[in-house]
Formats: C-alpha cells, sequence, structure tokens
C-alpha cells in the first residue's frame, strides 16, 4: 500500500492486508497498524521496528516508512489512514516531531483504543454500504459519521500519544536522497516520468538514483513506479465508481495495453475481475 499526495482532504480508510513487504513510501495521511495475526516489522529510515501480533504502530505524516513480511508465513494487518484534518489539536505535535519508537506493544495499549478503532471501522462500513447499493445518504446521516470518525480517531491519538517518546523531526529534505526520491515519485507518478528526467529534476545522477532504487528499495525504478501506480489504481478500483480505462490513463499509465499486463502481473487477475471481488467483499462485510 502505497499512499500518495493526491489524497481526499476528509479521507478516511481502513483496509485489512496481508503482512506483505511493501518498499519505502511517504504521505501527509497519519498511518495507524493493529497487527491482528502473525509478525511484521515496520522500517522508519534505516530502524526496523518488530511487530507482533496485537501491537500497533504509528507513522506521523510525512514520515518515510516501510514494511516487511517474512518469506513463508501468512499474516494480517489493519491499516487505518486519515487526511491532514483528522488530527485536529494534535496537528503541530505530529507535524514538529516524531516518535523515537513508533510501536506500541499490547501489553501497554489502554483496552479503549481498541473499542474506538472498531467504532471507525462501522462508521466506514456504513458510507461503503450507502455506496454500494446506491442509497440516498441524507444530510444528518453523513454529519454524524463525519463527527463520529473524527472524534473516534483523536480519541486514538489521545490515547497512543502518551506511549511514546517524541523527539525534534530532523529536517531531511534538502539534503536526503531518498527522502527527494520518494517525495518527487508520490508528487509526480500521473505524469510521464523516467528515471532521465527525475535525475535531471532532482539534480542527481542516474547511476546513483539505480543504486537507491536497488540498495534501498529492492527494486528498480519502473517496478517501484508502477507500484504507485497500481496502488492508486486499486484505491480508486474500491472507492470510486470510474470507468477502469479513465482509472488506468489517470494513474499514469501510458496505454491500456500496458496497464492490463501490469495489472495482471501484480494481481493475478484483471482490473474488472478485481473491483468485483472488492464489492463482494463490502457486501459481506455489510
Amino acid at each position: 500500500m502505497l499512499p500518495t499526495y493526491e489524497e481526499n482532504e476528509d479521507n478516511l480508510e481502513i483496509k485489512l492486508r496481508q503482512t506483505i513487504h511493501i518498499a519505502p513510501h511517504l504521505h501527509q495521511s497519519t498511518e495507524i497498524v493493529v497487527l491482528m495475526d502473525g509478525t511484521y516489522t515496520l522500517g522508519m529510515a534505516t530502524d526496523l521496528f518488530p511487530m507482533e501480533k496485537g501491537d500497533i504502530g504509528i507513522i506521523f505524516p510525512g514520515m518515510i516508512h516501510h514494511f516487511q513480511g517474512f518469506s513463508g508465513q501468512s499474516g494480517k494487518a489493519l491499516h487505518i489512514l486519515a487526511a491532514p484534518s483528522y488530527l485536529g489539536a494534535f496537528s503541530d505535535i505530529m507535524t514538529e516531531k516524531r516518535p523515537e519508537v513508533p510501536v506500541i506493544k499490547k501489553g501497554d495499549l489502554r483496552p479503549e483504543i481498541m473499542l474506538a478503532i472498531k467504532t471507525l471501522e462501522e462508521t466506514v462500513r456504513e458510507s461503503r454500504e450507502v455506496h454500494l447499493n446506491k442509497t440516498k445518504d441524507d444530510s444528518m446521516g453523513k454529519l454524524r459519521r463525519m463527527t463520529l470518525r473524527h472524534a473516534c480517531f483523536q480519541i486514538i491519538l489521545a490515547l497512543l500519544l502518551p506511549a511514546l517518546t517524541l523527539k525534534e523531526r530532523e529536517d531531511i529534505s534538502d539534503f536526503d536522497p531518498v527522502y527527494q526520491v520518494v517525495t518527487y515519485i508520490a508528487q509526480n507518478f500521473k505524469k510521464d516520468i523516467s528515471l532521465l528526467s527525475m535525475s535531471q529534476a532532482l539534480g542527481i545522477g542516474e547511476y546513483r538514483l539505480s543504486r537507491i532504487f536497488s540498495s534501498t528499495f529492492h527494486q528498480n525504478f519502473n517496478h517501484y513506479l508502477n507500484e504507485v501506480r497500481l496502488n492508486y489504481v486499486t484505491s480508486s478500483l474500491g472507492d470510486s465508481d470510474k470507468q477502469i480505462t479513465e482509472i488506468a490513463l489517470d494513474s499514469g499509465f501510458q496505454s491500456q495495453a500496458t496497464f492490463n499486463r501490469v495489472f495482471r502481473d501484480r494481481f493475478h487477475m484483471t482490473p474488472r475481475e478485481y473491483r468485483k471481488m472488492i464489492q463482494l467483499e463490502e457486501k459481506r462485510k455489510a
């Protein structure tokens, strides 16, 4: 899951995902990860923080992070991504500081946290049910869900932040090439970009950029770019009624044929089959 800078101002996304490897990325949402089963590792810069079942990880806005799953092991993690508008009174703290250790162990968590998370899930499920069934959504119902979501998320932050040791955030954007690369792709993935054009835009040699992708991301430029684009596609397939062709072109793929090939290679199904699968899953949850 590679969220990008192009985020809805009031978006809240909650998805249960397998604990797979996710390459370094950043976004302006606050991300909370609840490990439901198995083991997982949250990476921040060069530091790795292991997670066990019941632990919670929190990623502050604008922080580069990645996830490592373990081959041969299957697990599930609940990912919650909340747009900047959800921070409320915590906005300054979470944009100016960062946690020394972003993982809170299960035994140190207040039980009210999972209750608030469950309520968040219920409000998101209600909204999806309205969307899938194409039923009329009255303004009071929409306002109730939105108010409840904001309140629950700030309750979660109020309970999580005291369990963290916070430190001043370093300003690395001007000299860290990994930060520059991740930011550039997050902001420009919809355009026709290449390793050469990024090299020229950032003033970093092509060979050095190529080495960053192989040594830090463990994949080449094109593979990483396609991951970012596919993440945008899968989110759009599940959360909008746009035509698949429109979504593909809007995501930065230069042709429908390339998009279909890359999508099949990644998910082993067509985009239309993927959308139907998501819709069936949502109906089962409702």
